[in-house]
């Protein structure tokens, strides 16, 4: 395709006969991958140009409606909140006058005047401020601002001046007297009635007006947000449409131009298929893809022969060494059971040599701290015999020296039963001796149980036995 000259795509694109036989001529030339991607090329593009150019120009419009609208609605609302700041204002001077003999109901209604005072005065600048930035851009709704505001320029301010003063001179918390009253009544009323006043109100008349046609222009944005959006998706209809019917037309042909090689090739893989003749051959009847397919085809048939014939031999050969396999792991099998068995019982006589070496092991732990406080407390038996004997042969030799003791002694003899202490003593002496040389003669045969496997030798804690041998002879030495 880009062998062609450049003279060639122009006179594709001219309207004559010559030139459309060329075309087809060209097109004729393509493969089929340069037909399919042509094609789609021509119908997807003029889609997307003419979704593109739809959209545009569609936003385009929509957009300048919907930022009119925007002002528009911007507009409206400052409008209605400066006509109502001056409205309340104004309604709450009127009601000035009716409150002249209740001071701090018109102390309230003084301070509502003052609240939208300072609400109407915001806006009226916010109208201001709006008028200067939308002046190029909307000129002939920025012309009726400007003249709104030209022609009442300083009359709010006067106004709410005016209203000021005329309660400071009226002077509210000394209003008591009726003649202060109807004085007080007659400069509001008066005030009311003046060409300033009227001329406040006319202010909410024009914001009325302006109002109105703002709106007026609200809806024709509306129309034109309508119109653009219809405008939109005709473009995108009439593009779509040709996009689609050039689709069509191009599939028509290139489906003609793929199909029929395709089916001859279909034919020929379905009887092999059928019959499970790999030695015929698909014939090759064009230069395209689909050629490049059927050399392609051919060679799978030939090369699924040969493996149709491998996997045959490896068939023979895999039952043959299945066979063989199955006799060496049927004596591997017996092999392995047998050998499973004797460390089955091997298994048994350690777990039970490990069982009784841990129960030797703690036997012989048992025994040595059993051995240690037993052999602290046989140890020290005998010398607490003789402190024993000592002690009651002190006390026998006090009672004989001084046979009347004293009341509080007396006493304390017979709370702690002195006689029957002298008796039972030496035999419970008697009796842990008797059970310290029991529980060492089991020591002993614990430690005999636990050393049956073991050498004659034992490593002993020397210190240990020294400290203890100390601490038994302290009082001794």
């Amino acid at each position: 395709m880009n062998d062609y000259p450049e003279n060639k795509f122009q006179k594709f694109f001219a309207v004559s006969d010559s030139s459309v036989f060329q075309a087809i001529s060209w097109f004729r030339y393509l493969n089929i991958g340069q037909k399919i991607g042509f094609g789609y090329a021509i119908a997807i593009g003029v889609g997307v140009v003419g979704s593109f150019c739809g959209t545009l120009i569609g936003d385009y419009y929509q957009l300048t409606s919907v930022e009119k609208e925007r002002y528009v609605d911007e507009e409206v609302e400052l409008f209605n909140e400066l006509k109502s700041g001056f409205l309340q204002a104004r309604i709450h001077q009127q009601h000035l006058t009716s409150l002249l003999e209740n001071p701090k109901e018109l102390q309230k209604e003084y301070a509502g005047f003052l609240n939208h005072k300072s609400d109407a005065t915001e806006s009226w600048e916010e109208l201001e401020s709006f008028n200067r930035e939308n002046l190029t851009q909307y000129p002939q709704h920025s012309q009726k601002i400007s003249q709104l505001l030209k022609t009442y320029e300083g009359v709010p301010e006067l106004y709410f001046q005016e209203v000021e003063r005329l309660i400071q001179q009226i002077d509210v918390p000394n209003l008591k007297s009726p003649e202060q009253i109807q004085a007080a009544e007659k400069l509001l009323l008066n005030f009311s009635n003046s060409s300033l006043a009227r001329k406040f109100d006319t202010i909410s008349d024009k914001l009325n007006e302006l109002a109105e046609a703002a709106e007026a222009g609200d809806a024709e944005a509306d129309q034109g947000l309508v119109q653009a959006l219809r405008t939109r998706r005709l473009i995108v209809f009439l593009t779509d449409f040709i996009s689609v019917t050039l689709a069509i037309i191009l599939a028509y042909y290139t489906t003609k131009t793929i199909t029929k090689p395709i089916k001859n090739l279909t034919e020929t893989a379905e009887e092999i298929t059928k019959k499970s003749n790999f030695d015929l051959q698909i014939p090759v009847t064009t230069n395209d893809e689909v050629a490049v397919l059927t050399n392609s085809l051919n060679q799978l048939i030939v090369r699924v022969k040969y493996l149709l014939k491998e996997q045959r031999d490896a068939r023979e050969k895999l039952e043959f060494y299945n066979q063989s396999l199955e006799a060496t792991v049927k004596e591997r099998t017996q092999n392995l059971e047998d050998t499973l068995k004797e460390l089955q019982y091997t298994q048994t006589q350690l777990i039970q040599k490990e069982k009784m070496s841990s129960l030797g092991q703690l036997v012989a732990g048992i025994a040595h701290e059993i051995n240690n406080p037993v052999n602290f407390i046989h140890g020290n038996l005998e010398y607490t015999k003789d402190y024993l004997e000592d002690l009651l042969h002190l006390v026998e030799l006090y009672q004989s020296e001084y046979p009347n003791p004293t009341e509080v002694i007396q006493e304390e003899i017979e709370n702690v039963e002195l006689e029957f202490l002298q008796e039972d003593l030496p035999n419970i002496l008697s009796s842990m001796q008797t059970g310290s040389e029991r529980i060492r003669e089991i020591v002993l045969s614990l430690r005999t149980f636990s050393r049956l496997d073991e050498a004659d030798y034992k490593k002993v804690d020397i210190h240990e036995s020294m400290e203890s041998t100390l601490m038994i002879l302290k009082s001794r030495l």
